[in-house]
């Protein structure tokens, strides 16, 4: 379902990142529990990951993440 391969996105982010999924139903508490057998494809993820710009900044290491000490512009 759109909810699990969402949660599996989640998943894949970052160590530091923790899905909390909230079911209101026991087919979705189910469906929560099988998150975990769900491995999307690179190809899934980049997919996704365009349509998410913060996404490309939340999987690159943390040292990658800030801009160089010389650029241009304030802080």
């Amino acid at each position: 379902s759109a909810a699990e391969v969402a949660l599996a996105w989640t998943r894949g982010l970052a160590a530091r990142v923790v899905p909390l999924p909230g079911p209101t139903t026991i087919e979705h508490a189910r469906a929560c529990g099988t998150v975990d057998r769900l491995e999307p494809s690179v190809e899934d993820l980049a997919e996704i990951d365009a349509s998410i710009p913060a996404a490309d900044l939340m999987r690159r290491p943390q040292a990658e993440r800030r801009a160089a000490d010389d650029a241009d512009g304030d802080v």
